[in-house]
């Protein structure tokens, strides 16, 4: 709504998991050794993954197409202690069982090819249909656990999310697409790329996608006197993208492109009509980052950035008001831009320090709600605000088995305070392939405009402060067999949370004591020989506040299976996803468990130039809600209907 306020499943694993071996073909994971994959963000520069100082997953291309991943939530939802869920709006993330009421992702780092995306009014990170950027332009996702606010500053308090987009050098000629499926989806996409002769590479990317959705219907909410009904035509789900990647030299520029319009099915409260399908809301959000490397010397790397960004938000809500019919407008703009600077500096064959410095200015910070035609306004508030960061961080090797990091980031906001965040890690490595990791970490957050302007008159918002301590055993049993153990444990102060009046009715933002949660966290990722991929996890995690009352969308058990494998048939790939969540709360009260299978078939591309995959979703047609954090006035019993089964089909044309 308003930013504001069974047998057939069974064999079918079965199947997947005794299908016979056979030699690879066609494009499979390129893991030549687990143990090499590298990984940037969680050190600023490229580690082999057993060295980084965090527990890190990485999910590539080839899991993109072997699974059917359709947006970057259906990418993060496979991903070790990762849980969202989704209210026909918007999807969310809940970290190793941590979400807050009123939260838009707020409290981890979004970044495209290093250029965080978290807009300046809502902090948020958007990974539904709404991100901007097209999945299949994506080379792979890291996802570094932990507060990162030491390296990243703001929103860092849960982790970094980092998309590395394809190389404009790697995708030479064009590619067009289609993409259909249930639900009315249809779309298109095309892309081009093209390496020159003086050494430069272009790629250049346009696509939509147009599903209809589907016809819901809701129970009756007899608390608040709703008797229930359906909705047509109001699950609809519009966007568009652009992207386009320029490298030559020392130079990258990248830029996208991307808005959604989607239909809010739900019934809420008067005024808000129900069924009406011109109930939506538009998200729009560009970027452009322009990156510089030179290497000054052979030990010292200078990096520079340029960047801006635009997020464009619009809620359309009809209304039934005394005066006769209105429709509300909750507009909100942003736009910002900054810079950066950061040295890599190798000292000796054991220190490397990354240093740095960035200023970024949020020159438009707008919010403004009204009626039309009545021009009635509900509020208007615009604001500027900017920030100075200077950072540093070293790696220094103690032995040739034991690796120390320290890191600290000093972030100066307006409107704002100072705050200093630390990071260590100590990296014990008995042999080769055995790494002890003992991280710390501590981030902050200032409270965004948006809740700023939902506190109560005269009151002012502290900080978000987290704090973070892990321990992480990884030990590869072979090249391409990884396993992780992770004991994490975590403690937010001064919570920034969506609460409601009960004298009034209304909700507010306001810091609400702490939080305190704890887990463990098991993980197998496995590429054997003849091109099987699994990986496979089991967290356990326990969230408490401070009247140790349940979180809501906090699960304490997530269990996830990935396998994808060669078919002994026409070159085929199968990819198996299951995912398994325990119960959980609404604001309202339990939430049964949700156990989903996903099924796809990929035909790689091969020499003729066509590559085809076909996917269902929810294979057992499993009927489930997904909870909500908090009251926002949805007339559904404190849960949201999700997708049944559901399918969609690729075709890919390489020029």
């Amino acid at each position: 709504m308003n930013r504001r306020v069974g047998p057939v499943c069974l064999s079918a694993a079965l199947a997947a998991s005794t299908l016979p071996a056979i030699v690879r073909a066609g494009n499979l994971p390129d893991l030549e050794s687990l143990a090499t994959t590298p990984v940037y963000a969680a050190s600023r520069h490229y580690l082999r993954q057993v060295d980084s100082p965090a527990s890190v997953t990485v999910i590539t291309a080839d899991d993109i197409r072997s699974f059917g991943y359709r947006t970057l939530g259906d990418l993060l939802r496979s991903v070790r202690g990762v849980h969202i869920y989704n209210d026909r709006n918007y999807d969310y993330l809940t970290l190793r069982g941590y979400s807050r009421a009123g939260d838009y992702n707020a409290g981890v780092a979004l970044q495209i090819d290093g250029m965080r995306i978290n807009d300046p009014v809502y902090d948020g990170g958007l990974i539904g249909s709404e991100f901007p950027l097209d999945v299949g332009l994506i080379e792979r996702v890291e996802y570094i656990r932990g507060p990162g606010s030491a390296e990243f500053g703001g929103n860092a308090l849960f982790g970094v999310i980092n998309i590395v987009t394809r190389s404009a050098g790697g995708s030479s000629g064009l590619v067009v697409g289609l993409d259909g499926g249930s639900n009315g989806r249809a779309g298109a996409n095309a892309r081009f790329g093209k390496r020159f002769e003086n050494g430069a590479s272009l790629l250049l990317s346009a696509s939509y996608l147009d599903v209809e959705g589907e016809d819901l219907r809701f129970k009756p909410d007899r608390a608040r006197g709703f008797p229930g009904g359906k909705v047509r035509d109001g699950d609809y789900d519009y966007s568009r993208r652009a992207f386009a990647k320029l490298e030559h030299g020392d130079f990258a520029l990248t830029a996208g492109f991307g808005s959604r319009v989607k239909g809010d099915p739900a019934p809420y409260l008067a005024p808000y009509m129900f069924g009406q399908p011109n109930m939506y809301a538009r998200d729009a959000e560009a970027f452009a980052n322009l990156r510089y490397v030179r290497d000054l010397s052979e030990s010292n790397r200078l990096t520079a950035r340029l960047y801006y960004g635009h997020y464009d938000y619009l809620g359309h809500w009809p209304l039934d008001l005394e005066s006769g019919r209105q429709t509300e407008h909750d507009v909100t703009r942003a736009d910002w831009s900054g810079t950066e600077l950061r040295l890599e500096t190798l000292l000796g064959t054991d220190l490397r320090v990354v240093s740095g410095v960035e200023h970024q200015r949020d020159f438009r910070l707008s919010q403004h709600d009204m009626t039309k035609p009545d021009r009635q306004v509900y509020y208007d508030f615009g604001d500027k605000a900017s920030r100075t960061s200077a950072y540093a961080q070293a790696d220094y090797g103690l032995t040739q088995r034991v690796t120390l990091t320290g890191g600290l980031r000093l972030d100066r906001t307006s409107p704002g305070d100072t705050e200093i965040n630390p990071r260590l890690g100590l990296i014990y490595k008995p042999g080769s392939n055995t790494a002890w990791k003992f991280l710390y970490g501590r981030g902050a957050r200032n409270a965004s405009p948006y809740e700023r302007l939902w506190s109560p008159e005269g009151v002012s918002l502290d900080a978000e402060r987290v704090e973070n301590a892990e321990i992480t055993l990884e030990h590869y049993f072979a090249p391409r067999t990884r396993g992780v153990a992770s004991l994490f444990g975590f403690h937010v102060h001064r919570v920034v949370k969506l609460i409601e009046d009960a004298d009034s009715g209304g909700s507010y933002y306001a810091n609400t004591g702490e939080v305190r949660g704890r887990g463990i966290e098991f993980e197998i990722d496995h590429v054997a020989d003849t091109g099987t991929h699994l990986r496979t996890s089991i967290g356990y995690n326990r969230v408490r506040n401070d009247e140790r009352g349940a979180m809501t969308n906090s699960p304490r058990w997530l269990a996830k299976v990935n396998l994808s494998r060669p078919l002994p048939w026409f070159g085929l790939r199968a990819g198996l996803e299951g995912q398994w969540t325990s119960a959980q709360h609404s604001y309202l009260g339990r939430v049964s468990s949700i156990g989903l299978v996903n099924l796809t078939l990929l035909r790689p591309l091969r020499s003729d130039g066509w590559e085809a995959s076909a996917s269902v979703y929810n294979l057992c047609d499993r009927r489930y809600a997904d909870p909500l954090a908090t009251d926002s006035g949805a007339l559904t019993n404190g849960v949201i209907p999700q997708t049944g089964r559901s399918f969609r089909v690729t075709l890919n044309r390489r020029f």
